[in-house]
């Protein structure tokens, strides 16, 4: 048996000590990330229960509230290929992107500063042949996995329901809403990672960007309805972008 020594040439994660290597031949990312996936995995379904239970109450909430509720108010909102688009959608896709932004601040905010600064999870498996981007790959795994299981229960409350006009887009819609929630969610992901003391800055990346995000990404109104000195704040959203996908 090989004793374990740490590789100072290691790519290290702040945080994190230098993954330990065995003198073996190095295993592939892939395999590395999955087991890491799935790890976290077993933590989700601790809480399945409450994350299937967001899933599906979120789009019908939403969709009631917001969709048929003020849609009533609003009524129809601009002309679409298929003729006058009603609200609820219209504001249908950019929920559903917004969901998938959400998990990516429930999986890779406090989660990320808690494995390596507070309860310190990380570190043990930092200390076996798994590389830092190995950890990251499955963390990113992990939550992409989570965000697509939401995408794909909001589009078919979507569907169910009959805010899909497209029934092409059924497959699509998923994959757009995973996209968007990544585009973000990797940014995030890797200022998570960047802290050594989280002092609250992740309360400020809520407030300050992904609220202000998700009101001015056109995720309730068209862009062209903000004066135009506030556009670039969709133009560099991922949420508007993927929106405007779907």
């Amino acid at each position: 048996m090989t004793d374990r020594v740490t590789d100072p040439a290691a790519p290290t994660v702040a945080g994190w000590p230098a993954p330990a290597v065995t003198g073996r031949t190095t295993r592939r990312a892939t395999p590395g990330a999955w087991s890491v996936a799935l790890g976290r995995w077993q933590v989700m379904r601790r809480q399945l229960p409450l994350i299937v239970a967001t899933a599906l109450g979120t789009p019908i909430f939403y969709l009631l509230g917001l969709g048929h509720g003020l849609g009533q108010s609003v009524g129809v909102i601009g002309q679409g290929a298929g003729g006058p688009v009603p609200y609820v959608d219209y504001i249908a896709p950019a929920l559903l992107v917004a969901a998938c932004t959400a998990v990516a601040i429930t999986e890779w905010t406090w989660p990320i500063v808690d494995g390596y600064v507070w309860q310190k999870n990380f570190h043990p498996i930092a200390h076996t042949p798994l590389a830092p981007r190995q950890i990251a790959h499955g963390l990113i795994l992990a939550g992409g996995g989570r965000m697509a299981f939401v995408a794909v229960v909001y589009t078919a409350v979507m569907a169910a329901t009959g805010h899909v006009r497209n029934w092409w887009a059924v497959p699509l819609l998923p994959v757009i809403g995973v996209a968007g929630g990544l585009a973000f969610g990797l940014l995030v992901l890797a200022f998570a990672t960047a802290l050594k003391r989280e002092n609250g800055l992740l309360n400020n990346v809520i407030r300050l960007i992904y609220l202000p995000m998700t009101l001015f990404s056109a995720t309730f109104y068209p862009l062209a309805a903000l004066p135009a000195w506030l556009h670039w704040i969709g133009w560099i959203s991922p949420l508007w972008h993927a929106a405007e996908t779907g």
